[in-house]
Parts: C-alpha cells; sequence; structure tokens
C-alpha cells in the first residue's frame, strides 16, 4: 500500500488530513485487475482479506471529516448563492436594456400599446341589455386609459412616467352606448358616475396637449359626456363623431373655441338638416381646419371653410347631392384633395341630370361607388366626368366597394374621361391612375395612355367575372397589353408612359413569362438605373410563380438595376 500522506485544510494552523494507508498505488491497482482477470491463489486473497477487515474504520474517518466539512461548507455556498442573486438582481436594476431606455423611447412605446388597446370595435347597433355588464366593463377600462393602466402598475418608473406625460393622455375614445341604460337602475346610475370622474381625470392628465377624440354612440344618451368634452373644445384637434344629430347639439359650447381643430369627421345617424346645418357651423370657425370627411345630406355642409382644406370627403352622395358636390369642389384649394362615396344606382335612375359645369383646382380625385356594379354605372360617372374640369388634377382613383364572394365593378365612361383628361389638360398634369375596380377595354386603356405621357403610378385589374355574365372573365392584363406598354429597342424613349415609375398588376395570370419580363426589362432601360416597381397580385385561387430563367433575371435585376419586384396573393384588406 502507499505510504500516507496529508491533506491540507487550513495554513493557518496547520491543520491537516491524513490519507489512509490501504489506498494503493497505480502498480497496486493494475496488479489487482490482472488478479481479478485470473484464478488468484490463496496467497494473493490475503492481502485482499487485510483491506476488507481494515477498511470500514478507515471509510469511517473520511466519512466523519467529510461530515465535518459539509458543516462548515453548506454556509459558504449558501452565502455564495445568495451574493450571486443579490449581484444579479442588481445587474438588472442598473443594466438592463429596458432600464437604459429614455424616457421618450418609452413614451413612443407607451403611445403605440395605447392605440392598439383603446379603439373600441365601430357599431351601430344598440348595446343588447344582457351584454351591457360586459360592455361597460370594457368601456370603463378604455376611459381609464386602457394599457396605459396596466404599464403604470409595472414599476415606478414606468408609473411616473405614464402619469407625468400629458401626451400619453392625448387620445380620448368613447362608446357612449354603453353610458346609459334604457331602463334607469341604481348600478347604471354609479357606473356613468364612475365613468364621468373617469373621463376628467384622464382629461386633466392631458393638461393642454392637443386632443385626438373619437366619440361614438347610438340613440339617445346622457349628454354629461359630451358635455365634459366641451369643456377642453380648445385642446381639440382631431375629432371623429358619430351619433344622433339631437346629441350633437350638446356640443354647441364648441362654436368659436377651436383654435387647433385640424380634422373634423362627422356621420350623424338621423337626418335632421336644420339640427346637422347648426351642428356644422360649430366646427365651420376653426382657422386650423385642413380635413373634413361627412355623412349626409351635403346642402347643410355649406357652412364649411372649403378654401382652407388640404382633404374633403363626402360619404352617401345621393342624386340630390351633386349639385353641393360639385361646388364644394369648385371651392377647394389648389392641389387639395377630394374623396367622394357614390350612390352611382340612385344617381343612374335620375339619369338625364343637368349638372352645372365646374373648374376645380384639386390635385386628387378619389371616388367610391356603394355596392353598386351593373352597366350603368357608366353613364353615372359619365355624367360627373362630363360636369367637370380638373386643372390641376395629379392623381385620380377609383375604387368600389368590397362585396363578399364579389368584387364591384364599374364600368369605364371611356367618352367622358377622354374628354375630361383633355379639358383638364391632363397631359402635363396626371400622375397616378388608379382603376383596379373598373372594366376597361384594353383599346380604351391604350387610348387613355396615349394621351397620359406624365403617368408615373399604374394600377389596372382583371375581373374574374363579369356582372352581366358571371362565367365569363375580363381579361386586361395579356401579353398584348403588355407588349404595347414595353418600349422598343430601337428607340425606347418612344414609348406608351415614359415617365412610369410603378405599376401594380391586379391579374389571372393569362399572361406569359416571356411578356412580362419583356415588359420589366425594357421598362429598366428608360429609368437609367433610377429603378422600377412592379406588382403582380394574383387573384386568389389563381396564383402562379414566374419560371426559372424569368426568376434568375428578376433576381439579377433587383440587385444590379434597382428593381422592386413583387409577386403575391391579392390582399383586399392591404392592395386597397
Amino acid at each position: 500500500m502507499a505510504h500516507p500522506s496529508q491533506i491540507s485544510l487550513c495554513h493557518s494552523c496547520d491543520n491537516a488530513f491524513t490519507q489512509s494507508t490501504l489506498l494503493p498505488s497505480a502498480t497496486q491497482s493494475a496488479a489487482l485487475l490482472t488478479v481479478l482477470r485470473t484464478n488468484c491463489g490463496h496467497s494473493q486473497t490475503a492481502a485482499m482479506r487485510a483491506v476488507i477487515a481494515a477498511a470500514p474504520a478507515e471509510l469511517a474517518r473520511y466519512n466523519e471529516e467529510l461530515a465535518r466539512l459539509d458543516a462548515i461548507f453548506e454556509p459558504i455556498v449558501a452565502g455564495r448563492k445568495a451574493l450571486q442573486k443579490l449581484y444579479d438582481e442588481c445587474v438588472c436594476v442598473v443594466r438592463a436594456p429596458v432600464r437604459q431606455l429614455p424616457n421618450e423611447i418609452l413614451v413612443e412605446i407607451f403611445s403605440f400599446c395605447r392605440d392598439a388597446d383603446t379603439s373600441p370595435t365601430v357599431t351601430l347597433e344598440p348595446v343588447a341589455l344582457h351584454h351591457w355588464e360586459h360592455a361597460a366593463t370594457a368601456e370603463l377600462r378604455r376611459v381609464a386609459g386602457g394599457a396605459l393602466v396596466s404599464l403604470a402598475q409595472v414599476c415606478a418608473k414606468w408609473h411616473r412616467v405614464v402619469l407625468g406625460t400629458p401626451q400619453l393622455w392625448s387620445c380620448i375614445t368613447l362608446d357612449l352606448r354603453c353610458w346609459t341604460l334604457p331602463v334607469e337602475t341604481m348600478r347604471a346610475g354609479a357606473r356613468h358616475g364612475q365613468m364621468i370622474q373617469l373621463l376628467k381625470a384622464a382629461l386633466a392628465r392631458g393638461q393642454q396637449t392637443p386632443l385626438t377624440m373619437q366619440v361614438s354612440s347610438v340613440g339617445e344618451f346622457h349628454p354629461h359626456a359630451l358635455q365634459v368634452l366641451a369643456l377642453s373644445a380648445r385642446r381639440w384637434r382631431h375629432v371623429s363623431l358619430a351619433m344622433d344629430c339631437a346629441m350633437l347639439k350638446n356640443l354647441s359650447p364648441v362654436a368659436g373655441s377651436l383654435p387647433l381643430l385640424e380634422t373634423f369627421m362627422i356621420q350623424p345617424l338621423s337626418e335632421d338638416e336644420e339640427v346637422l346645418a347648426d351642428v356644422i357651423r360649430y366646427f365651420s370657425r376653426a382657422p386650423r381646419l385642413r380635413r373634413v370627411e361627412f355623412s349626409g345630406p351635403l346642402a347643410v355642409a355649406a357652412s364649411l371653410p372649403l378654401a382652407q382644406l388640404q382633404r374633403c370627403g363626402y360619404d352617401g352622395v345621393c342624386p340630390e347631392d351633386l349639385p353641393a358636390l360639385l361646388s364644394a369642389m369648385a371651392q377647394l384649394p389648389p392641389a387639395s384633395e377630394f374623396r367622394a362615396q357614390l350612390h352611382l344606382e340612385a344617381i343612374r335612375a335620375v339619369l338625364p341630370l343637368d349638372l352645372p359645369a365646374i373648374e376645380s383646382q384639386i390635385g386628387a380625385l378619389d371616388i367610391e361607388s356603394m355596392k353598386d356594379q351593373n352597366d350603368d354605372s357608366y353613364h353615372a360617372l359619365g355624367t360627373l366626368f362630363g360636369a367637370i374640369t380638373l386643372l390641376q388634377m395629379q392623381r385620380l382613383t377609383i375604387f368600389g366597394m368590397p362585396q363578399v364572394g364579389l368584387h364591384n365593378q364599374l364600368c369605364w365612361p371611356h367618352p367622358a374621361a377622354q374628354a375630361l383628361f383633355a379639358r383638364s389638360g391632363s397631359r402635363r398634369t396626371l400622375r397616378t391612375l388608379c382603376i383596379p375596380d373598373v372594366v376597361i377595354t384594353e383599346a380604351e386603356l391604350l387610348e387613355c395612355l396615349a394621351e397620359l405621357p406624365a403617368l408615373e403610378y399604374l394600377f389596372i385589374s382583371d375581373h374574374p367575372s363579369l356582372a352581366a355574365a358571371s362565367n365569363v372573365p375580363h381579361l386586361l392584363i395579356t401579353d398584348s397589353l403588355l407588349e404595347a406598354l414595353t418600349p422598343s429597342l430601337a428607340n425606347p424613349a418612344d414609348c406608351l408612359l415614359p415617365r412610369l415609375k410603378i405599376v401594380e398588376f391586379r391579374t389571372l395570370g393569362r399572361f406569359s413569362d416571356s411578356a412580362l419580363l419583356d415588359f420589366v426589362g425594357g421598362r429598366l432601360t428608360l429609368r437609367d438605373k433610377a429603378g422600377f416597381e412592379c406588382a403582380v397580385l394574383w387573384f386568389p385561387g389563381h396564383p402562379r410563380k414566374p419560371d426559372v430563367l424569368t426568376t434568375n433575371y428578376l433576381e439579377t435585376w433587383t440587385v444590379e438595376e434597382g428593381l422592386l419586384f413583387i409577386c403575391r396573393e391579392f390582399d383586399p384588406n392591404e392592395d386597397q
């Protein structure tokens, strides 16, 4: 056996532990292994019997020493563990990335959380009595601040930032449907009072920060909330209202007290024209007003300060509204944007109409239809086009209202459109033509484009089926059209739309990859490294990928020529 050795346990007092003399040397371990692999004799087992006799006492001595050392070691381990935990927590407090964010970044993050959490689902249906408790609880949380309340409870710093930053309290969104029960009860009265107090607190936290407000309701309700809001009218910047005219009267104190108002959107749910005209007058004395969105009889909106607006939109325009619509268009300032949602079917029903001819300086005309789908939209749009001259028109868009299972298709009033472009001087002004919901033939489109050399953006579409023949697709984006839009190699500058930068095709895919490749390649030669954007948006159920050769060319041009090429399924929620 080995000579005994010592393990020093304390350098200060020379305390040591003596190793057992039974511990084998390397030679003894090798000899023991040899014995284990052979039949050993009596003389060889004598030494092993001696080890068996002496080892228990030696093991007991080792165990006793280990127990003594464990009593010393365990508190040391526990202390180290506690110290490590303290260190890690201090690092989290001092060095954690989220704690390094300046308050300005935190405010931006909190604003995003607030906006995602506080917008109610807009509906014109009353709250059912058996759902009132749930709706009222959700509204109570929203009025209190929504996500801001949760964020303020994370830590003391966030609490200070949330409650001490007025701009976080600059958005007020109210769904007043659940502020008043159909039958007044003690519970409803208490909840209403609580909401009013929370609304006042939110307004107070915003201090003098300009306000963005969205308020909606159905039927009559207690006017207290509107009265509280009216007291802060001098802070209103962006306002959206959807409620009955009878309730809008409660906003009369705001008249002449709207120095910051920039956006005014109103959707009256009843049409008391006399009351509505008064309400419009409340908001007409606003020196900074730049955008108006109005739904209702246009005659009552005559007091709006149209000459100072940058954007004006009218919804639900009926035949009787057309003279007022044209008058408003004529009063808007240069480069302003004008949007009109037209009830084309109602307009068609009273044709012919004798509309006054007007000239307008607007820069953009956006037309939407109200669920009309018939060939007679041609005549209604043509009548409107025939009455207007748009001397600075840079954008023309025409959209149909989406319908389930059917695309709302409108017919292109070609002669009237060509006359409008000619009268308006669109050859030099029109930059954007967006007509994906318009049925137009290839010949009509090419004739239009020949008169629009300044065009930079074009959005056109096939149509899976026509209203008059539901199983017959209308194909516009074909090899023939792509070839007509492709610059020639001999003289690329002498082509249709020499300034085209962006094109979007909503398509059934009835064209060849080679025609698409020639079109994109030809357009890149005109852009001279400035890049070109092309989006191919497949109708659902009609997707296909370009072949390998086409894909390789497109990828190369993306890297080397500044091409932005998009090829995916059309999403009506994103692409319109």
